[in-house]
């Protein structure tokens, strides 16, 4: 997956859907529907172009799942304010795997927004 780059990104990946999920919930969600969650993620590399500016940021993609599961199609929503950070979230996002949305027992496409975060680990700064 993303090699020793793993490390140096935020755990935070596998809340997003969870907290959207939630707020779709409380905003009177259709009964019966199950918003899409993850299934299994691919932790993004790090770009060292990124990593030795010390860069970071974070991208909040806008994922199309379908019904089996699969990114249809991964748009950047808001940038992260670096094209090679945004570059990495996309190529990563398309390589993971959700649980679809349901309605009843019923798999269907949805959108879901997905925050992806690049931050340096603290205290090991830029690379030389």
């Amino acid at each position: 997956m993303g090699g020793g780059d793993a490390a140096a990104t935020s755990t935070r990946l596998a809340r997003g859907v969870t907290r959207e999920a939630s707020a779709v919930r409380k905003a009177g969600a259709t009964p019966g529907f199950t918003p899409a969650r993850y299934a299994r993620t691919v932790t993004p590399r790090y770009p060292r172009k990124a990593r030795r500016a010390g860069w970071e940021g974070t991208t909040v993609l806008k994922v199309l799942v379908n019904v089996d599961g699969a990114p249809g199609r991964v748009t950047v929503d808001r940038t992260s304010g670096f094209d090679i950070l945004d570059s990495a979230a996309v190529k990563a996002v398309e390589h993971w795997r959700f649980h679809p949305a349901r309605r009843g027992a019923d798999a269907e496409s949805s959108w879901v927004r997905v925050p992806v975060a690049f931050r340096l680990k603290e205290g090991t700064g830029r690379l030389p």
